[in-house]
């Protein structure tokens, strides 16, 4: 299924910006072959699973589905073909690797992980690395010749594969207000722009989310001295590449956290599995027991970030009927929570302990004992 999303993705991308009508027999067997490898790199943990992977690809295509609406407003990012096939990919490979534990955690514990990315944002920038080395390897070359079919699309390829995955570290305080600082420049609450005296707009290179990582985008890249000053101007701050930045950044944002706005048993199921996860690092002593503070943790999540989250995509990404349901949705699930939460969590903590299965836990949840 998701090779088959990408295979999609990729053929209206070559498409649209090459002309090329379809992909090689050898790219689609190299594709389905990636995803398959991809998939093997994920570990066998309560969230951050293949699983999980899938649903966030699922709910990303989504999501640019109903970009393609008739109501919606879309900028050259949101209509670009290959932006589309770029946000299913990195839905993909967003979590490859994941540890099941925190970033805190791992600089907590000192981890290898923590070490080798100097505790910055480092699963997330380990996933990036190994899918990109995956990619790179001489058995992916057809593909690898589809995904770059030019050097601006490589160009590109690192340009929103590193932007987008690292502003998914939410825990990462300083990089969630550089998120939204560049929502507030895009999108600002009222009509002033940001403008020097002659009349352009200025930006704090700052709001670059590539700055910090050029370097090491280069470097894993693969990309020579004289490529980059041959695409010079693919890393100038303008407003569109602020715009396109800004709407890529809440695509994954909201994807990677969909079942909070999705139906309330979809929600449940992935609440369960996320309190799981963090029960087996609790259990490890890494961290406190969650449970105590679970119910009230949700409606904090669903407060400060979710809603707020959704309201943002609506505005961003256009009004289409189903980016204007996110909030709506996630403001239902919020509301039945505060109903149903406490009584939920002692069915998650009784489940746990006394190792039912997941299907027993969920049918408690819906149904009662």
């Amino acid at each position: 299924c998701i090779a088959a999303i990408l295979e999609q993705r990729l053929t209206l991308a070559l498409a649209s910006q090459v002309g090329q009508t379809r992909l090689s027999l050898e790219s689609k067997i190299e594709l389905m072959m990636y995803v398959a490898h991809i998939e093997s790199l994920y570990n066998n943990v309560e969230y951050h699973s293949f699983e999980h992977a899938f649903h966030v690809v699922i709910s990303m295509n989504k999501l640019i589905g109903m970009l393609a609406s008739p109501k919606t407003t879309t900028s050259d990012c949101t209509s670009d073909p290959f932006t589309h096939f770029l946000c299913v990919f990195m839905a993909l490979i967003h979590d490859v690797a994941h540890t099941g534990r925190s970033n805190q955690i791992l600089t907590d514990q000192k981890h290898d992980i923590a070490v080798q990315y100097n505790n910055v944002s480092m699963a997330e920038r380990l996933s990036i690395d190994i899918a990109i080395e995956v990619l790179f390897r001489d058995e992916f070359q057809n593909l690898r010749e589809a995904v770059f079919p030019t050097l601006k699309h490589k160009v590109m390829f690192g340009k929103v594969i590193y932007s987008a995955i690292l502003c998914t570290d939410i825990a990462c305080q300083d990089r969630v207000k550089m998120c939204n600082a560049r929502y507030d420049i895009i999108f600002p609450p009222t009509a002033k722009k940001n403008k020097t005296e002659n009349g352009s707009e200025a930006f704090d290179p700052r709001l670059c989310p590539l700055v910090p990582f050029l370097k090491e985008m280069y470097r894993v890249l693969d990309l020579s001295e004289n490529e980059l000053k041959k695409n010079d101007l693919e890393f100038v701050i303008t407003r569109e590449c602020l715009r396109d930045a800004v709407i890529v950044e809440h695509l994954i944002q909201t994807a990677d956290v969909a079942h909070t706005m999705q139906s309330w048993e979809n929600f449940v199921k992935w609440n369960f599995r996320l309190f799981k996860e963090l029960m087996v690092c609790s259990h490890q002593d890494f961290i406190p027991n969650p449970s105590r503070s679970w119910p009230a943790g949700q409606i904090g999540f669903f407060d400060n970030y979710v809603i707020p989250l959704a309201k943002r995509a609506e505005r961003c990404c256009g009004a289409a009927a189903g980016f204007a349901k996110l909030a709506n949705f996630a403001e239902n699930n919020r509301n039945r929570w505060r109903k149903e939460g406490a009584k939920i969590t002692d069915f998650f903590i009784t489940g746990h302990e006394n190792g039912e299965t997941e299907g027993q836990v969920l049918r408690k949840c819906f149904h009662g004992d």
